[in-house]
């Protein structure tokens, strides 16, 4: 039943109930007795909080993991994996309703792992978190929910929903962690920097992140800059670095004889240097600039070479998408070329399963990602894993991989020139760079194996943690 102003004062219970009947957690009423609800127990929020060793954990995501994928989602199923391994129950709760599709209820992951399709979006996974409240120990979020649409002039009632729950979750003895895996979800996403100071409007939500969880983690030292450029100190205090990891026994080098089959089972051309492509067709990964700069490749080099996409169609729907862009793009690319009585030289793999992904790199020779934005691609270590060369932008969270000029080469993402001058060097000689493929699976293994990633996160979870008044 939703409150009413008679019930001046709820306790936690009569807040969970009237939310999980179908009150917004973020109506006027329900927010301020949650805000009032946490002073009452400021006290104990201060104190270290002492959680059942090991902890349950509840990984919240927006998008379903089993349906749309990409980089988070595996990131979260191999999380998953990992913190199972080292004895934590851990389950995934994420999105189920989607236009074309519907995925609630519950199913299992290749990995083994128990993931809840629920509801639309946030108001539902709340209410369905709030219904299972004393099976977790942890709520960790594993992203940034996104308003509807994604602007910058959209206000994010999703995330002050969010921000919300977290302190509720935590007036019950729920430990809440806000992890961010791309550069920018806060600013973008997170928080209203630019006039929520002067706007009563714009100012909960950052108020609401300055206090809501008890510990912060991104997957890139940068991220935590955000909170800073934000004005919010809190969350730069207690912030901790964990990135996605890969798994190198399942990614790893194949053979040249069996890099031959690979091609001729894909349809790739055997005699080409092959460039690859991973991720989605959306505007900050800049997919159509790279096929733009390959298009003004001199013409024996386009013959030397054969460009590759996978996962393009994972974009499909989202705010940024621009897959119809780049398919109509690459088709005409093709047919000029079949005019010209040449072959085919693009090749798109639209949606592959991520345990079948090694095969396609391993048909590769090399990688390029002129991507603008990332938070630390999981893609990238894969790669590396696999033994192939790795070109990619000079930015936050692709630093963190190729940490030494040893293991791979890194370009502006906004300098044409430059990524061309790579791509011609690379095709003209790719033994050239055959070193940075072996120095990069050696630094993979050492420093991003999962397990090294679920203990680092475990321990952020076990660890006894000072929490954030409110």
């Amino acid at each position: 039943m939703p409150l009413g102003r008679e019930t001046l004062h709820p306790n936690t219970e009569q807040l969970v109930q009237s939310i999980v009947d179908g009150e917004r957690i973020n109506s006027p009423f329900v927010a301020s007795a949650i805000f009032n609800l946490a002073r009452i127990q400021c006290e104990s929020f201060s104190k270290e909080t002492i959680v059942r060793q090991p902890p349950k954990v509840a990984l919240v995501i927006p998008y379903h993991p089993l349906y749309e994928i990409g980089g988070l989602e595996i990131g979260t199923r191999k999380l998953a994996q990992g913190l199972k391994v080292l004895g934590h129950h851990t389950e995934i709760i994420a999105k189920g309703i989607y236009e074309h599709s519907d995925q609630r209820g519950t199913q299992i992951s290749p990995e083994g792992i128990v993931v809840h399709g629920v509801g639309a979006g946030i108001e539902d996974i709340i209410s369905y978190l709030l219904k299972r409240r004393s099976d977790f120990d942890i709520v960790q979020w594993m992203e940034v929910f996104p308003p509807i649409p994604e602007t910058p002039e959209t206000y994010n009632d999703k995330a002050e929903q969010q921000y919300l729950a977290s302190i509720l979750l935590r007036t019950l003895g729920i430990n809440t962690y806000l992890s961010t895996a791309t550069s920018g979800s806060i600013t973008r996403r997170g928080v209203n920097q630019i006039t929520w100071q002067s706007s009563k409007k714009h100012q909960p939500l950052n108020a609401l992140l300055n206090c809501a969880m008890t510990g912060y983690i991104g997957a890139n030292s940068d991220i935590a800059l955000e909170y800073s450029e934000a004005g919010l100190t809190k969350p730069q205090m207690n912030f901790e670095m964990v990135p996605f990891g890969v798994d190198d026994e399942h990614f790893k080098p194949c053979s040249k004889k069996e890099k031959q089959h690979i091609r001729t089972r894909l349809g790739i051309p055997i005699d080409k240097t092959v460039i690859l492509f991973i991720g989605r067709f959306v505007q900050r990964k800049q997919p159509d600039v790279l096929i733009n700069i390959w298009k003004t490749l001199p013409l024996d080099i386009q013959e030397k070479g054969y460009l590759v996409f996978i996962g393009g169609g994972a974009g499909q729907g989202q705010p940024d998408s621009i897959y119809n862009e780049v398919c109509i793009q690459i088709d005409n690319y093709n047919k000029q070329r079949i005019t010209q009585g040449l072959g085919v030289g693009i090749h798109i793999f639209n949606k592959v399963p991520h345990d079948q992904m090694p095969t396609y790199i391993q048909a590769c020779d090399s990688f390029f990602f002129p991507s603008t934005r990332e938070g630390l691609p999981l893609v990238i270590p894969e790669v590396m894993a696999c033994g192939k060369p790795v070109f990619a932008s000079n930015i936050p969270g692709i630093r963190e991989v190729i940490s030494d000029p040893e293991i791979g080469i890194m370009f502006d993402p906004n300098n044409p020139k430059q990524i061309r001058d790579y791509l011609i060097d690379f095709i003209s000689n790719p033994c050239k760079y055959a070193s940075f493929g072996k120095t990069a699976r050696e630094h993979v293994k050492r420093y991003w194996n999962w397990h090294s990633i679920a203990s680092k996160l475990s321990n952020v979870y076990c660890k006894p943690n000072k929490l954030h008044t409110v």
